[in-house]
Order: structure tokens, then C-alpha cells, then sequence
């Protein structure tokens, strides 16, 4: 299906269709590779900026909106994975490794997205952009959490298996 047919419709896009319309986005995407890293942010600039009225401040491909749950997104496949050799995005962004990427959306509804979480606090988060494009390449970035920790082990490394 084109961009535009999936695109959410009206005026007025509701903050949480936008979002869930902007995970699609990026687990389609990432799928696709690229043939340089350095085209990871401004290939899909054009993109996000349709999304900017409806989810915030953008950072390093993800947005204000969500933003703690856009940050559990994990590889696909971690042997296919691998961090770009040069700095493209922060490593707490999708964009900051190759290969297809995924959220785990059954457990997490897109109307919640929004919404604060007891797990974690962000406290600061900013980028430094390298062009003019405000979605296209970084710099520099930082994202500051507040959250809770605790100790835990592997007892099995079966469970690791296939692909770490």
C-alpha cells in the first residue's frame, strides 16, 4: 500500500493514529536498508515532517509524543543489526543501527502512548541538528530518564537463542 493511502485522514489527525501511523512507518522503512548510514534521518524526513502538527517536538526519528514507548523498539534480527561505523543517531533511537526494527505493539495500545507512565520520567532530551532539515541528520544528541532499577539475572541462556 503508497504513503499516502495509510496516511491517517482528516484535518485534524488524532495524536495516537499519527503515532501508530509513525511505528508502521519505521518498521516498514528499516526493513527496506539503505545503502548509505548517513541517509538514515533525511530519507525519511519528508515523511515525519507530515506528522509534526500532531506529535511534538521530533529527536533523532522519534517524537515528543510516545516518546517513552518509542524508545522500546529492538531488532528484528540482532546479527542483522549492527550500529552505523559513523554517528548517525543517538543509540536510544531506531536510527542508530541497520536492519528491520520492531515495537512489540499488543501489549502497548497507540492511545496510551501519550500518556505518562509510573516506569520512567524523561527529564531532558535534545538534538543538535548538522543541516537545516529539523528531521533530517544529528550531530549530537541526549536523553536524560528518571526511572526505577533493579538486579537481574539470566539463569538460562537458552532463552537467548536464536539470535542473542
Amino acid at each position: 500500500m503508497r504513503f499516502a493511502e495509510r496516511m491517517p485522514k482528516g484535518e485534524v489527525a488524532r495524536p495516537a493514529e499519527l503515532w501508530q501511523f509513525y511505528i508502521d512507518t519505521c518498521e516498514d522503512y528499516t526493513a527496506r536498508g539503505l545503502t548509505y548510514a548517513s541517509d538514515t534521518l533525511p530519507a525519511v524526513s519528508s515523511i515525519m515532517s507530515t506528522m509534526s502538527l500532531g506529535l511534538g517536538e521530533y529527536y533523532a526519528g522519534t517524537w515528543e509524543y510516545g516518546l517513552l514507548i518509542s524508545l522500546q523498539w529492538e531488532a528484528m534480527n540482532t546479527k542483522d543489526c549492527v550500529r552505523h561505523e559513523n554517528y548517525v543517531a543517538p543509540s536510544w533511537s531506531w536510527a542508530s543501527r541497520s536492519g528491520a526494527v520492531m515495537w512489540y505493539m499488543q501489549e502497548i495500545k497507540p492511545s496510551i502512548a501519550g500518556e505518562a507512565h509510573d516506569f520512567a520520567t524523561i527529564v531532558d532530551v535534545s538534538c543538535t541538528l548538522a543541516t537545516a532539515d529539523p528531521y533530517g541528520k544529528i550531530s549530537a544528541s541526549h536523553l536524560t530518564l528518571e526511572g526505577f532499577t533493579t538486579t537481574m539475572s539470566i539463569e538460562s541462556m537458552e532463552m537467548l537463542e536464536p539470535d542473542g
